[in-house]
């Protein structure tokens, strides 16, 4: 059985940088795999436009391909999503038309296809027309852990009756197998399939480099790997790992000495960035069979602490969560979320506070604690009403009149603080179970209704409909319902243009517009968000 290395690192690992690898990194790389023996370079996705900024090695078009340096010896493939070919309204040919020429005008030589099971049935089509423009072809099993054996195989049988693919891969999308498991795998792929199989294995629970050797054993002769395990979640198998148990068991030999370099000047400085690898999060989410960039997502979201992650990875688990959904993510986040209409016939909130106020709203951005002592400067020599977003120590609290929370988990976990701290504090009473007002004791709670409605917002006496669960939205709507006279802001720097909270802002400044009429939003540090910019240096009397 000759074993093949398929590396698949900057097409799994670009989930953590958007696909976008320095040019001088990829170029290592590629030099790396070839002194390193590995067979096959997945060098990324072939795609259709995205609605969002993705690097090069989200698409690997063949004109940027043939831009690289790329040395004799491995063969490059890339991936495509069988659900993006199936889906995006041409015939299945036409679809690969739009996306690959003719293999000989492409330095592409292998095109694996993702699908779910469900899906395989459909992708004959692909599979043949790839075929016919000239290149190898792989397909790969998506989360197949688990299923049954019968399934298995009689998809195995119907794609080897294609006559087309010539590996048959099964992933371990979750991380979720062990040895026992992969081998069952394997078992019933071969009862169905005469041809090479291939294994992708993750390391949600420290068990990829082992799972892969097991596949060896089991007959399997194509492997993935990446370098330190770049890969979406908790990553991947790790290919010097791997390749160094390959030459330690006289099963392949490599030359690992410009890898090593690679590994620990390339790519460690990377996974130091961006964390990947197995964790408490990834095996959690690994055994309930949660889709490995929920944890991804959470663990990056500064917003929001341990407990609270854990908290809706355990939401999560409660429910079919095989498949990635931002929206789940946030209501994973709010398990207590109500979503009851306003009760019409509820009377108003007393907002009068709030009537012909200037209103200083402090966000948690970096530049309050840079600004801090001006910002208390311009809070002394204003008549402001100071409301600080969820509970936050930068500003005197001496000089804070209210604290706004909307998320049940602060609610809860700072609980404490809140119901100690002598300030009123904004809130709404369907974000907090039993529990919550228990420990908020005699906390000064205004009420305050709310209700999370998608690209909605309203402003009533006794309640608002906001479109994002951010503490924001519900101070734009207390301001004005209030009647508020003007808004100022601090501590509203915003986020990256790709990061999914600076999207989350801009949807809510474009619901929100509109509300404002008379009352005038300008931030008083520096922001990148749609409003007037002034500054805490300038006088507003």
């Amino acid at each position: 059985m000759t074993l093949r290395i398929l590396d698949c690192t900057l097409r799994d690992g670009g989930y953590y940088n958007n696909w976008c690898f320095a040019r001088d990194l990829a170029e290592d790389y590629l030099r790396a795999m070839a002194a390193a023996g590995v067979d096959i370079v997945e060098i990324g996705f072939r795609n259709f436009p995205q609605a969002s900024f993705l690097g090069p090695y989200a698409y690997s078009t063949d004109a940027f391909l043939d831009t690289l340096a790329v040395p004799a010896g491995p063969a490059l493939a890339v991936m495509v999503d069988a659900k993006a070919l199936l889906g995006c309204g041409l015939a299945p040919a036409a679809a690969v038309d739009a996306l690959f020429q003719p293999r000989d005008r492409s330095r592409v030589e292998w095109v694996r296809i993702a699908a779910h099971l469900g899906e395989i049935a459909n992708c004959r089509a692909l599979a043949a027309r790839l075929r016919e423009l000239g290149y190898r072809v792989g397909l790969n099993m998506m989360q197949a852990a688990g299923k049954p054996a019968g399934q298995i195989t009689a998809l195995a049988r119907e794609v080897a009756a294609w006559d087309t693919v010539e590996v048959l891969y099964f992933a371990d999308s979750f991380g979720s197998m062990d040895g026992t498991e992969v081998e069952r795998v394997i078992d019933a792929l071969a009862a169905g399939w005469n041809g090479a199989i291939g294994i992708h294995t993750h390391n949600n629970k420290s068990l990829a480099v082992r799972n892969t050797l097991a596949a060896i054993e089991r007959g399997v002769s194509f492997l993935d790997a990446t370098v330190t395990g770049m890969g979406r979640g908790a990553g991947n198998a790790e290919l010097e790992i791997l390749l160094c148990e390959l030459d330690a068991r006289g099963i392949k030999a490599s030359r690992l000495e410009e890898l090593s370099s690679l590994c620990v000047n390339g790519f460690q400085p990377l996974k130091d960035q961006y964390g990947w690898g197995a964790s408490f999060f990834y095996h959690y989410s690994a055994l309930h069979e949660i889709h490995p960039m929920f944890a991804q997502t959470l663990m990056a979201d500064p917003r929001y602490s341990a407990r609270e992650k854990f908290s809706a990875l355990r939401s999560l688990a409660a429910r079919n969560s095989t498949s990635f959904s931002l929206t789940e993510v946030e209501r994973s986040l709010h398990s207590f979320r109500d979503d009851r209409p306003l009760d019409a016939s509820a009377p108003a909130t007393d907002l009068s506070a709030f009537r012909d106020a200037d209103v200083l709203l402090v966000g948690a951005g970096p530049s309050v604690r840079q600004y801090a002592a001006d910002i208390e400067l311009f809070i002394r020599d204003h008549r402001l009403l100071v409301l600080t977003l969820n509970h936050q120590g930068a500003i005197d609290p001496a000089l804070v009149d209210g604290i706004i929370c909307v998320d049940q988990f602060r609610l809860l976990y700072e609980a404490d603080f809140l119901a100690g701290c002598g300030k009123p504090i904004y809130s709404a009473r369907r974000f907090q179970d039993e529990g919550t007002r228990a420990a908020l004791g005699a906390a000064e709670l205004h009420e305050y209704d709310c209700v999370l409605q998608s690209g909605g917002f309203e402003a009533r006496a006794n309640g608002c409909v906001i479109p994002v669960p951010l503490a924001f939205a519900y101070a734009l709507a207390l301001c004005i319902a209030g009647r508020a006279r003007r808004i100022f802001l601090v501590g509203f720097d915003g986020f990256h243009a790709d990061d999914s909270r600076q999207a989350e802002m801009l949807q809510l400044f474009k619901a929100v517009m509109p509300a404002l009429d008379a009352i005038t939003l300008t931030a008083l540090t520096p922001t990148n968000y749609p409003v007037a910019q002034g500054s805490i240096y300038a006088s507003y009397r």
